[in-house]
């Protein structure tokens, strides 16, 4: 059985992709939802060191972002079938404003997957 290993402590703009999603009939799609969203990396205030902020704004719908690092990929073709998955993540949320109408999700993730 063969084990990979993704992390990232530095969480560089450049190696990272990011997708508008949201659940629909139990199943996790892109979606063209009015909400928005921004990510940037933060070089310092992490645990430790840098961290990914993702800020998303609710419009009247429920909208997620998913954040993908485009270096951390499988083929179970060639490699293999995934047996067991493991994660390990921080995620602070700060700044939280919700009202009737919008509101903003803040987060500071560092993750070393």
């Amino acid at each position: 059985m063969l084990a990979q290993t993704f992390s990232d402590g530095d969480f560089h703009e450049a190696d990272w992709e990011a997708y508008k999603i949201r659940y629909l009939s139990n199943q996790l799609v892109e979606t063209n939802a009015t909400g928005t969203f921004s990510v940037r990396q933060v070089p310092t205030g992490g645990s430790p060191g840098s961290f990914r902020e993702i800020t998303i704004n609710y419009v009247n719908d429920d909208v997620g972002v998913a954040n993908l690092q485009k270096s951390a990929v499988w083929s179970p073709a060639t490699q293999g079938a995934i047996y067991r998955l493991s994660y390990s993540i921080h995620r602070l949320l700060a700044g939280i404003e919700i009202n009737s109408r919008a509101g903003s999700d803040r987060s500071r993730a560092g993750c070393r997957c």
